[in-house]
Protein backbone atom coordinates (compact mmCIF):
# COMPACT_ATOMS: atom_id res chain seq x y z
CA UNK A 1 0.00 0.00 0.00
CA UNK A 2 1.54 3.29 -1.11
CA UNK A 3 0.81 6.33 0.96
CA UNK A 4 1.80 9.94 1.53
CA UNK A 5 1.73 12.16 4.57
CA UNK A 6 1.43 15.93 4.62
CA UNK A 7 3.40 18.08 7.01
CA UNK A 8 2.73 21.80 7.31
CA UNK A 9 5.96 23.38 8.45
CA UNK A 10 7.29 26.88 8.94
CA UNK A 11 10.01 28.45 6.84
CA UNK A 12 12.57 27.88 9.57
CA UNK A 13 11.80 24.16 9.63
CA UNK A 14 12.10 23.99 5.86
CA UNK A 15 15.54 25.56 6.16
CA UNK A 16 16.48 23.05 8.83
CA UNK A 17 15.25 20.20 6.66
CA UNK A 18 17.33 21.44 3.75
CA UNK A 19 20.40 21.54 5.97
CA UNK A 20 19.73 18.04 7.22
CA UNK A 21 19.54 16.91 3.59
CA UNK A 22 23.14 18.10 3.26
CA UNK A 23 24.19 16.24 6.39
CA UNK A 24 24.14 19.27 8.70
CA UNK A 25 22.31 19.86 11.96
CA UNK A 26 20.20 22.94 12.60
CA UNK A 27 22.56 25.81 13.41
CA UNK A 28 22.45 27.10 16.95
CA UNK A 29 20.10 24.38 18.14
CA UNK A 30 22.76 22.14 19.62
CA UNK A 31 21.36 19.10 17.86
CA UNK A 32 23.70 16.23 17.18
CA UNK A 33 23.55 15.25 13.51
CA UNK A 34 24.12 11.50 13.38
CA UNK A 35 23.86 9.04 10.54
CA UNK A 36 20.48 7.83 9.36
CA UNK A 37 18.07 10.75 9.50
CA UNK A 38 14.63 10.53 7.92
CA UNK A 39 14.19 14.17 7.02
CA UNK A 40 11.28 16.42 6.10
CA UNK A 41 10.74 16.17 2.35
CA UNK A 42 8.18 15.13 -0.24
CA UNK A 43 7.55 11.88 -2.06
CA UNK A 44 5.94 8.47 -1.78
CA UNK A 45 7.00 5.32 -0.03
CA UNK A 46 5.90 1.91 1.05
CA UNK A 47 5.00 1.69 4.75
CA UNK A 48 7.90 0.36 6.79
CA UNK A 49 10.55 1.40 4.26
CA UNK A 50 12.67 4.49 3.73
CA UNK A 51 13.38 6.40 0.54
CA UNK A 52 16.83 4.79 0.52
CA UNK A 53 19.05 2.83 2.87
CA UNK A 54 20.72 5.78 4.56
CA UNK A 55 18.35 8.72 4.28
CA UNK A 56 14.68 8.98 3.50
CA UNK A 57 11.86 11.44 4.02
CA UNK A 58 9.13 12.32 6.46
CA UNK A 59 6.77 12.11 3.50
CA UNK A 60 4.17 14.62 2.26
CA UNK A 61 0.64 13.55 1.27
CA UNK A 62 -2.87 13.00 2.48
CA UNK A 63 -2.52 10.03 4.81
CA UNK A 64 -1.23 11.87 7.89
CA UNK A 65 -2.98 15.22 7.68
CA UNK A 66 -3.12 15.01 11.46
CA UNK A 67 0.67 15.39 11.55
CA UNK A 68 0.32 18.57 9.52
CA UNK A 69 -2.26 19.85 11.96
CA UNK A 70 0.14 19.10 14.81
CA UNK A 71 2.93 21.11 13.19
CA UNK A 72 0.49 23.92 12.37
CA UNK A 73 -0.77 24.00 15.94
CA UNK A 74 2.83 24.36 17.10
CA UNK A 75 3.10 27.65 15.20
CA UNK A 76 0.36 29.05 17.43
CA UNK A 77 2.33 28.00 20.49
CA UNK A 78 5.60 29.55 19.33
CA UNK A 79 5.01 32.84 21.13
CA UNK A 80 3.69 31.37 24.36
CA UNK A 81 5.18 32.30 27.71
CA UNK A 82 5.00 31.08 31.28
CA UNK A 83 4.32 27.37 31.46
CA UNK A 84 4.78 27.21 27.67
CA UNK A 85 8.21 28.86 27.76
CA UNK A 86 10.58 27.78 25.01
CA UNK A 87 14.21 26.74 25.10
CA UNK A 88 16.72 28.44 22.77
CA UNK A 89 16.31 25.53 20.32
CA UNK A 90 12.55 26.13 20.08
CA UNK A 91 11.49 23.10 22.09
CA UNK A 92 9.30 23.70 25.13
CA UNK A 93 11.07 23.82 28.48
CA UNK A 94 8.43 21.49 29.86
CA UNK A 95 6.86 18.57 28.02
CA UNK A 96 3.22 19.44 27.32
CA UNK A 97 0.37 17.78 29.18
CA UNK A 98 -0.99 14.93 27.08
CA UNK A 99 -3.36 12.01 27.11
CA UNK A 100 -2.71 9.29 24.56
CA UNK A 101 -2.51 5.52 24.30
CA UNK A 102 0.33 3.10 23.78
CA UNK A 103 0.46 0.35 21.17
CA UNK A 104 -1.36 -1.96 23.57
CA UNK A 105 -4.23 0.50 23.94
CA UNK A 106 -3.40 1.59 27.48
CA UNK A 107 -4.03 5.24 28.37
CA UNK A 108 -0.85 7.17 29.10
CA UNK A 109 -0.41 10.75 30.31
CA UNK A 110 2.57 13.02 30.96
CA UNK A 111 2.74 11.47 34.42
CA UNK A 112 4.81 8.70 32.82
CA UNK A 113 7.84 10.99 33.10
CA UNK A 114 7.46 11.19 36.87
CA UNK A 115 7.91 7.43 37.17
CA UNK A 116 11.67 7.69 36.58
CA UNK A 117 14.46 10.19 37.12
CA UNK A 118 15.16 10.26 33.38
CA UNK A 119 13.18 9.24 30.29
CA UNK A 120 14.76 8.71 26.88
CA UNK A 121 12.04 9.61 24.36
CA UNK A 122 12.74 8.10 20.93
CA UNK A 123 10.55 9.74 18.26
CA UNK A 124 10.19 7.45 15.25
CA UNK A 125 7.96 6.39 12.37
CA UNK A 126 7.04 3.14 10.67
CA UNK A 127 8.18 4.62 7.32
CA UNK A 128 11.69 5.33 8.61
CA UNK A 129 14.38 2.80 7.72
CA UNK A 130 16.99 4.26 10.12
CA UNK A 131 14.43 4.13 12.94
CA UNK A 132 13.69 0.50 12.24
CA UNK A 133 17.38 -0.41 11.98
CA UNK A 134 18.16 0.97 15.44
CA UNK A 135 15.13 -0.63 17.11
CA UNK A 136 16.79 -3.98 18.03
CA UNK A 137 19.65 -2.17 19.75
CA UNK A 138 17.18 0.06 21.59
CA UNK A 139 15.29 -3.02 22.72
CA UNK A 140 18.45 -4.52 24.19
CA UNK A 141 19.44 -1.24 25.82
CA UNK A 142 16.00 -0.82 27.41
CA UNK A 143 16.55 -4.08 29.28
CA UNK A 144 19.94 -2.89 30.57
CA UNK A 145 18.89 0.56 31.80
CA UNK A 146 19.15 1.31 35.53
CA UNK A 147 15.95 1.27 37.56
CA UNK A 148 15.62 5.06 37.52
CA UNK A 149 15.79 5.42 33.72
CA UNK A 150 13.25 4.36 31.08
CA UNK A 151 13.07 4.29 27.30
CA UNK A 152 9.80 5.38 25.66
CA UNK A 153 8.94 5.52 21.97
CA UNK A 154 6.68 8.08 20.27
CA UNK A 155 5.32 6.90 16.90
CA UNK A 156 4.59 9.85 14.60
CA UNK A 157 2.54 8.23 11.82
CA UNK A 158 -0.25 6.38 13.60
CA UNK A 159 -3.46 8.38 13.26
CA UNK A 160 -5.18 7.33 16.44
CA UNK A 161 -6.82 4.10 17.54
CA UNK A 162 -8.67 3.71 14.24
CA UNK A 163 -5.47 3.58 12.18
CA UNK A 164 -5.12 -0.18 12.53
CA UNK A 165 -2.83 -0.50 9.49
CA UNK A 166 0.02 1.56 10.91
CA UNK A 167 -0.64 0.54 14.48
CA UNK A 168 -0.27 -3.12 13.51
CA UNK A 169 2.81 -2.27 11.44
CA UNK A 170 4.40 -0.53 14.42
CA UNK A 171 3.59 -3.57 16.53
CA UNK A 172 5.22 -5.88 14.00
CA UNK A 173 8.34 -3.70 13.86
CA UNK A 174 8.74 -3.54 17.64
CA UNK A 175 7.91 -7.23 18.15
CA UNK A 176 10.44 -8.33 15.54
CA UNK A 177 13.09 -6.06 17.08
CA UNK A 178 12.38 -7.15 20.64
CA UNK A 179 11.74 -3.49 21.45
CA UNK A 180 8.99 -4.17 23.99
CA UNK A 181 9.28 -0.88 25.86
CA UNK A 182 6.33 1.55 25.85
CA UNK A 183 5.52 3.20 22.51
CA UNK A 184 3.07 6.12 22.51
CA UNK A 185 0.82 7.34 19.71
CA UNK A 186 1.33 10.99 18.75
CA UNK A 187 -1.61 13.39 18.84
CA UNK A 188 -2.29 17.13 18.94
CA UNK A 189 -1.17 17.33 22.57
CA UNK A 190 2.41 16.92 21.34
CA UNK A 191 2.22 19.94 19.00
CA UNK A 192 4.80 22.07 20.87
CA UNK A 193 7.35 19.28 20.47
CA UNK A 194 6.44 17.99 17.02
CA UNK A 195 6.65 21.48 15.53
CA UNK A 196 10.40 21.36 16.20
CA UNK A 197 11.05 17.82 14.95
CA UNK A 198 12.74 18.10 11.56
CA UNK A 199 13.59 14.42 11.14
CA UNK A 200 13.27 11.01 12.69
CA UNK A 201 14.60 9.41 14.70
CA UNK A 202 14.86 12.32 17.09
CA UNK A 203 15.66 11.48 20.70
CA UNK A 204 14.86 13.73 23.66
CA UNK A 205 15.80 13.40 27.31
CA UNK A 206 13.20 14.29 29.95
CA UNK A 207 13.72 14.50 33.70
CA UNK A 208 11.36 13.36 36.44
CA UNK A 209 9.67 16.78 36.48
CA UNK A 210 8.84 16.54 32.79
CA UNK A 211 11.48 19.05 31.68
CA UNK A 212 13.51 18.47 28.53
CA UNK A 213 17.19 18.30 29.48
CA UNK A 214 20.29 18.41 27.31
CA UNK A 215 20.30 18.62 23.53
CA UNK A 216 18.11 16.55 21.21
CA UNK A 217 19.91 13.94 19.13
CA UNK A 218 18.74 13.78 15.51
CA UNK A 219 19.55 10.56 13.69
CA UNK A 220 20.68 7.10 14.69
CA UNK A 221 23.20 7.44 17.51
CA UNK A 222 22.57 4.86 20.23
CA UNK A 223 26.07 5.44 21.56
CA UNK A 224 25.20 9.10 21.95
CA UNK A 225 22.00 8.27 23.84
CA UNK A 226 23.93 6.02 26.20
CA UNK A 227 26.63 8.61 26.81
CA UNK A 228 24.07 11.28 27.66
CA UNK A 229 22.37 9.01 30.17
CA UNK A 230 25.69 8.08 31.80
CA UNK A 231 26.81 11.69 31.99
CA UNK A 232 23.47 12.90 33.31
CA UNK A 233 23.30 10.31 36.07
CA UNK A 234 26.89 10.96 37.10
CA UNK A 235 26.07 14.63 37.62
CA UNK A 236 23.03 13.99 39.85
Amino acid sequence: MRRKSKWIITGSLLLAAAMLAGGCSQPGAGRAGAEGVQEVASGEREPGTGADEGNGAMQEGADTDKAGEIAGEAEKDAGSTGEDALRPDGLPVQMPAFTTTDLAGNEVTESIFGEKDLTVLNIWGTFCSPCIREMPELGEWAKELPENVQLVGLVVDIEGEDDTVHKELAGEITDKAGADFTHLLVNMDFAPVMGQVVGVPTTLFIDGDGKIVGDPIVGVNVGGYKKFVEDYLSEQ
